[in-house]
């Protein structure tokens, strides 16, 4: 099977903690299985960082997924750009988990 890219673009968001937010559901964890690398885009600029998927993967897992959208499945999986940490991807904590932010580093490059 031949590994692809998949591309995720997000708009900034002004008067928050973070900058940016990605929401990654169900399918679109799936689809990431089998990519190759993930594109993180910043629409107003169009900074972009590319990401391995399996170190994403590996990042989302059953306890940092969020409540929000899904109430069968246990949300989806938060993945945000925080005003004090602007190079690297957070993975939010989750729901009522005790875990803090996890990170992975990335450099935003202008394309």
């Amino acid at each position: 099977m031949e590994a692809y890219l998949v591309v995720c673009e997000s708009k900034r968001y002004e008067g928050k903690r973070y900058l940016y937010w990605w929401d990654i559901w169900d399918s679109r964890k799936n689809n990431l299985s089998q990519a190759g690398e993930i594109y993180f885009v910043k629409k107003d600029t169009r900074e972009t960082a590319v990401v391995a998927a399996e170190d994403l993967l590996s990042l989302l897992t059953e306890r940092r997924r969020t409540s929000r959208m899904r109430k069968t499945t246990g949300g989806n999986w938060g993945i945000k750009v925080l005003a004090n940490h602007p190079d690297g991807l957070a993975v939010e904590p989750g729901s009522r988990t005790g875990d803090s932010w996890v990170y992975l580093p990335v450099k935003w490059i202008l394309h």
